[in-house]
């Protein structure tokens, strides 16, 4: 299945400078998307992370389920998808719980982000 959206950045495609800067571009806005919807509060930082993470995961399955150019996955699913997760925020937030003796938390949260993240990407790439 191709998406006319990424198809549209097959101009991408053997230009690296252009890939470059685009993958910096979709990082960064990864990177400001998920400091933004962390700062505000609205759940738990666990909560929120893996919420994100499940979010980022569905969509990098259904990216990788579309078949597009290397590039395109190199700057959607790791620049922008994968700055938007991060498995260090979980290990981070799971060795805060091991700190404050909740090792049932630290599990919990470790368990639910990967079996999330993986079931989620699983669906993407059944539905793309």
């Amino acid at each position: 299945m191709s998406l006319p959206l990424l198809d549209s950045f097959a101009f991408t495609e053997g230009n690296f400078f252009l890939c470059t800067i685009l993958f910096l571009f979709f990082a960064g806005l990864g990177t400001s998307i998920r400091w933004r919807l962390q700062n505000l509060s609205l759940w738990d930082d666990w909560i929120s992370t893996a919420l994100l993470n499940t979010f980022s995961s569905f969509f990098i399955g259904f990216l990788i389920a579309s078949n597009p150019a290397s590039e395109v996955i190199t700057i959607f699913g790791v620049g922008l998808l994968g700055s938007l997760s991060t498995f260090s925020t979980v290990i981070m937030q799971s060795g805060a719980a091991i700190e404050n003796r909740k090792g049932k938390t630290s599990v919990f949260i470790l368990g639910s982000n990967i079996i999330l993240g993986v079931l989620f990407a699983y669906i993407g790439l059944k539905l793309a």
